[in-house]
């Protein structure tokens, strides 16, 4: 079974910030707490290794390359994630190079590649590099992204939320404020994710007995997001009444160009995010969110993509991490007289 800070949040009667202090740890927790936290992570196997600190921070046993789209310009849930990776090599003593996507092409990257492990954030287009890892029997890990996605390549480590869990948190709160229109909103950058999400959200929705528009999942946004401002212009009854994003980046962009043209939110429709990145608190109005915990997924990437060798035998290690609403502006109580 999966062992994740949830779990022993649950089991320590503590929240999963405070589980994540303990074993990061941070300070701002009591000693007495950080001893029955660690307690509770043994006993459910968390801990199945010792995070013991290296002898020499500069081994190569102990570097990690650090595969990014468009290294030269992060975006915001990246960095997230590459904050939570540093976290862990920091206090393990390891280093890191980032590179961007087209490393490996060069015979001298390749040589580099077989004295490190390698790490790719949201992978898109790595199928080359990561085949290329595959053959040489590198130990990978990847952040966002489940094992299946990969196919035919293979992973050892995938650490992520669970999207379908997501969907259904994302379902159930929305439904609470009284929607049952929901459409879904992506874009070609996050064209992956933003598959995986879109029939993630069309499940939840059918189970929970509302309905799903074809039309209102819109995987490609046009210029100045004329489709979406069409969709939201249509009549009342006719159109969905809040729009899930892919993304935060999505749902930013998304909300600057409704308001430009005079569409308000939330009262006229409403708009969710996915990641809480830093941006999404200070936009106005503040975006309703769900918090992946990126920096904790980076973090807990690095943790075990540095164990890694110490497991006998070796067997793919695939974890989630809890998510978290985060309930703000771009959402209200939605009231319709219209039944669905």
């Amino acid at each position: 079974m999966r062992v994740n800070m949830h779990d022993i949040a649950k089991a320590a009667h503590v929240s999963v910030s405070t589980v994540s202090r303990a074993l990061r740890g941070h300070a701002g927790i009591s000693e007495e707490t950080r001893a029955s936290i660690m307690k509770v992570a043994s006993e459910l196997g968390y801990f199945q290794y010792t995070d013991a600190k290296p002898k020499s921070a500069t081994s190569t046993a102990r570097h990690i390359i650090v595969c990014v789209p468009k290294a030269e310009n992060l975006a915001a849930a990246h960095e997230l994630i590459l904050r939570g990776i540093r976290e862990y090599t920091e206090y393990a003593g390891a280093s890191l190079q980032i590179v961007g996507e087209n490393y490996g092409d060069k015979k001298s990257e390749r040589a580099n590649l077989l004295m490190n492990r390698v790490l790719f954030i949201t992978p898109k287009g790595y199928g080359s590099l990561i085949q290329h890892c595959n053959d040489l029997g590198i130990t990978t890990a990847a952040t966002l992204r489940t094992p299946d996605f990969f196919a035919p390549f293979h992973i050892d480590i995938t650490v992520h939320p669970d999207e379908a869990v997501m969907a259904s948190l994302i379902v159930t709160k929305l439904r609470g404020l009284g929607h049952k229109r929901i459409a879904f909103v992506g874009e070609e950058r996050t064209t992956p994710m933003a598959k995986i999400r879109a029939a993630h959200l069309q499940k939840a929705l059918l189970a929970a007995g509302l309905p799903v528009e074809p039309e209102w999942f819109i995987l490609k946004v046009e210029k100045h997001c004329e489709n979406i401002i069409a969709l939201v212009r249509q009549p009342r009854e006719e159109r969905p009444s809040v729009l899930v994003c892919a993304t935060d980046t999505v749902a930013i962009v998304l909300l600057k160009t409704l308001l430009d043209v005079g569409i308000r939110v939330p009262e006229d429709i409403a708009v969710v995010g996915i990641h809480n990145i830093p941006y999404t608190s200070f936009a106005k109005p503040s975006i309703t969110t769900v918090d992946v915990h990126l920096t904790e997924i980076g973090y807990e990437a690095a943790r075990q993509l540095l164990l890694y060798q110490l497991r006998e035998p070796r067997r793919q290690v695939d974890i989630t991490i809890p998510v978290k609403w985060v309930e703000r502006g771009s959402t209200c109580t939605y009231h319709d007289n219209k039944e669905v």
